[in-house]
């Protein structure tokens, strides 16, 4: 029709809620959603599951720290499962540099009953309102894995060997949580890793890192295939430390850079 005339009028409605032992407020992660369930964390720790047709509480359950991730679901045979981290904040009265852990969980969406965890040991400073909290453990989304890595879910863990340093990527088995590899760098890193797969379904991890590096990792073992330091411009400068996370279509990865520049990157 020529002069058909589409309109928005949406209706509004908050969610609010508290709960025992809440004193952070906040949530810093995009919301997960099957259905009519949503899935979200806060900087308390608590992680929720809420029916967004009544806006009412499925089920809550209390993580070991805050966490900013945005959860992943997956169906799994019968069961639709959840996966999460946390980062190292506030798990230690600690004013200052402090080793903590950062956890994963991996959690039945309907229930809430933890399904198994898994931890790996973080540095984060506390500043206690006196200069910049500087926090490590899980910043970024995981991977689920698909096609010839359908068996993992693959995490980053931020400043494993202290403030400003050290990173891990690491594949757990979606079915048990057992380790099956590990990949260290020097530099940290606060992107989410991406996955990407070749035409016979072998699959590759990039994830930046706190110099403007890409890091090309094998998804299956872990072995690093290649490292590309972004640049800026004609200059040599380096492009900066990466804190986003790289959208990829086809073999044209684009990522933006904490030095001002938007990069562009043809994959082989």
């Amino acid at each position: 029709v020529a002069n058909a005339r589409l309109t928005i009028d949406p209706e509004f409605t908050t969610y609010r809620y508290k709960t025992p032992g809440m004193s952070l407020h906040g949530i810093e992660s995009s919301i997960a959603v099957y259905g009519h369930f949503g899935y979200f964390s806060d900087n308390s720790g608590q992680f929720s599951c809420v029916d967004l047709n009544k806006m009412a509480p499925v089920w809550s359950r209390k993580l070991e720290d805050d966490s900013d991730v945005t959860p992943i679901l997956s169906h799994e045979g019968d069961r639709l499962a959840v996966y999460t981290g946390t980062e190292v904040d506030w798990q230690k009265d600690i004013v200052g540099n402090y080793q903590g852990t950062a956890f994963v969980y991996k959690m039945d969406a309907m229930t809430g009953a933890i399904l198994w965890e898994s931890s790996v040991p973080c540095w984060t400073k506390n500043a206690a309102n006196q200069g910049d909290d500087i926090n490590g453990g899980v910043m970024g989304t995981p991977i689920l894995g698909k096609q010839k890595l359908d068996d993992l879910v693959i995490f980053s863990f931020c400043m494993t060997n202290g403030i400003y340093s050290g990173n891990s990527v690491v594949a757990f088995n979606r079915s048990d949580g057992k380790q099956v590899w590990e990949y260290e760098m020097v530099q940290y890193s606060w992107s989410s890793p991406v996955d990407i797969y070749d035409a016979d379904g072998n699959g590759y991890i990039i994830i930046p890192d706190s110099i403007g590096q890409l890091h090309l990792i094998d998804g299956q073992t872990g072995e690093r295939l290649d490292v590309l330091q972004l640049t800026r411009g004609q200059s040599g400068d380096k492009a900066g430390n990466i804190e986003s996370s790289c959208a990829v279509f086809g073999n044209r990865l684009v990522v933006g850079t904490r030095g001002n520049v938007i990069v562009g990157v043809t994959i082989r």
